[in-house]
């Protein structure tokens, strides 16, 4: 739940925290404290809501694991390392992450087939 006028990002993390953040020019991975159950290990789910702060000028990047688990020809995975030098190259040059983001993933695959889908939302903060 973003709240735009305080700064704020309520977040029911139900499973792998995949977020970073860009803020500063430096891209940071963000993970809450609290541990929730993927959805679908147990029919009962209270999850545990954590708040992150946001600042002017931040980015925020929250994906699916196909994007990371996206293997190329040989065999290594695309990886939050990569993932990260992506949306922080992007920020820098002004493209567009929608098209930056899948290109840099096409190129990494090669010919190899998508593995998984591969879902994202950037949410660039300016007020």
């Amino acid at each position: 739940i973003l709240d735009p006028q305080r700064g704020t990002l309520a977040v029911a993390d139900m499973g792998h925290s995949h977020a970073i953040i860009a803020r500063g020019g430096k891209v940071m991975r963000l993970r809450g404290k609290s541990r929730n159950m993927p959805i679908g290990i147990s029919a009962p789910i209270s999850p545990q809501v954590e708040t992150w702060k946001l600042l002017p000028g931040d980015s925020l990047l929250v994906y699916s694991d196909g994007l990371v688990e996206q293997e190329g020809p040989g065999g290594r995975e695309f990886g939050e390392g990569r993932l990260s030098m992506a949306f922080s190259a992007a920020l820098e040059s002004g493209m567009p992450f929608t098209r930056a983001l899948p290109a840099a993933v096409d190129e990494h695959r090669g010919d190899l087939p998508q593995q998984d889908d591969m879902t994202f939302m950037c949410l660039c903060f300016r007020t």
